[in-house]
């Protein structure tokens, strides 16, 4: 099923997709459109490492991260530039391909491998990948968690997450629905999965 959910930042914050991934628990994939980017160099999509499982309510300051996604050790983040911030990657993660508003970034984390393979497509349907797949030098802590995210530290910033799923062995996919999170809270801009 396809996800058609939307996050738009007009100050400084992260959201993460709110479907946490174990060490070891497969291989998945999240398309992100980049509906609007006014500071393309203050926008990140990325990753967000958790010590622990902590419900969007739970967190501190607030549900809405402060900070994005490469602002410190905890997380990754890749900015339409290309540049990368955050948790070391191996080699590659010097060349990443660069996006911008329109474009459809692809994230795809294989949890076993605990490594990251980065795509953009353009709106006319040229595609650009990363060299890859770059190797994420942070380890997930045991009960550690790890959350595909978006932020931003300047200007205007609107993304819709497409798809998420995962692959098994046999590359088959399965679809994970998208949805509020219960009682339907939407505004702190958290994504929740059914459970």
């Amino acid at each position: 099923m396809q996800a058609q959910r939307e996050v738009q930042f007009e100050s400084d914050g992260c959201a993460l997709l709110e479907h946490p991934m174990a060490w070891r628990s497969g291989i998945f994939v999240c398309e992100l459109k980049i509906l609007a980017s006014t500071e393309i160099q203050g926008s990140y999509v990325g990753l967000y490492f958790m010590d622990e499982p902590t419900e969007p309510t739970q967190r501190s300051p607030s549900p809405l991260l402060s900070g994005y996604p490469g602002c410190n050790g905890a997380s990754w983040g890749w900015a339409g530039t290309g540049a990368h911030r955050g948790a070391a990657l191996g080699p590659g993660a010097e060349r990443l391909p660069t996006w911008r508003t329109g474009d459809t970034v692809s994230l795809t984390l294989d949890t076993h491998e605990m490594a990251l393979s980065l795509s953009v497509c353009r709106p006319n349907g040229e595609r650009f990948r990363a060299p890859g797949p770059l190797l994420l030098g942070t380890k997930l802590k045991r009960g550690g968690a790890v959350h595909f995210a978006v932020g931003r530290y300047h200007g205007r910033y609107k993304v819709r997450v497409l798809s998420l799923r995962r692959q098994n062995s046999a590359d088959a996919r399965v679809e994970l629905e998208l949805r509020d999170e219960p009682g339907g809270a939407r505004a702190h801009g958290c994504w929740a999965l059914p459970g």
